[in-house]
């Protein structure tokens, strides 16, 4: 559903896109993927990370039993290895990709990514917020918050919060938190319980990787195209190309 509201936004702003299914992640006979002869920018809407490589939401869950018939085949399975190792080039190469809300737990476990999602694991008796408008800090000198004011409200639905650190790897050649939550007074609107579990953790991050750069997006952006305050943090990724 979210890659519908993504794709909606892009059309009310005219910008031409692509939408990718599994099979363009996968080589075609003796034909290699090349996404970045393609691509500059690669944006995956939020999904759980179990989706997007399998096919297959978190095993457990209430809508795992019956998930393979509910869709037609072309939209069933998932990118798989192969799909990962595309993706790893499509960076490498100076590519960017740009992950929504849970997209981004795929990419932080697939490349190491120097973060991690500090509500992880986190009972709902300890935080809770339900589509609520939460206030973050933007660096604004950063080319992804470029344009957006220091203090902005987020869409947080289901959302994440990251715990970042320093790269240690010659891969990772830098870590920028673009937008982190407050150290107090993080609600805006709505509710929230156990704000200190996300105090000063970060909300955006843009991380360089070897020649690209992999942008998260910890929260509802675009949600249901109604959040046009945050619109900037997709679009200036769109841009990165340029402005790097």
């Amino acid at each position: 559903m979210d890659e519908g509201w993504t794709r909606y936004v892009f059309d009310d702003f005219e910008i031409p896109f692509t939408t990718l299914h599994n099979k363009d992640f996968k080589a075609q006979g003796k034909k290699k993927v090349d996404l970045k002869g393609r691509f500059d920018v690669i944006v995956f809407a939020n999904e759980s990370p179990e989706t997007i490589k399998t096919g297959l939401p978190t095993p457990g869950s209430r809508r795992y039993t019956s998930y393979l018939d509910a869709f037609p085949p072309e939209y069933q399975g998932g990118i798989g290895d192969e799909g990962i190792e595309a993706l790893r080039a499509f960076v490498e190469q100076g590519g960017i990709l740009v992950a929504l809300n849970h997209a981004s737990r795929l990419f932080i476990k697939e490349f190491r990514i120097p973060a991690s999602n500090a509500l992880e694991g986190v009972s709902r008796d300890r935080f809770f917020c339900p589509t609520s408008l939460l206030k973050i800090k933007v660096d604004n000198k950063s080319p992804i918050g470029y344009g957006m004011p220091s203090e902005a409200a987020a869409m947080f639905y289901q959302s994440l919060a990251f715990t970042t650190r320093i790269p240690s790897t010659g891969d990772w050649k830098e870590r920028t938190v673009v937008a982190s939550y407050p150290e107090d007074d993080i609600l805006l609107r709505g509710w929230i319980l156990g704000e200190d579990v996300i105090a000063r953790k970060a909300a955006v991050i843009d991380a360089k990787y070897k020649k690209g750069h992999i942008v998260l997006i910890g929260f509802r952006c675009q949600h249901r195209a109604q959040t046009h305050g945050t619109y900037k943090f997709i679009f200036n990724a769109l841009l990165y190309p340029q402005m790097d």
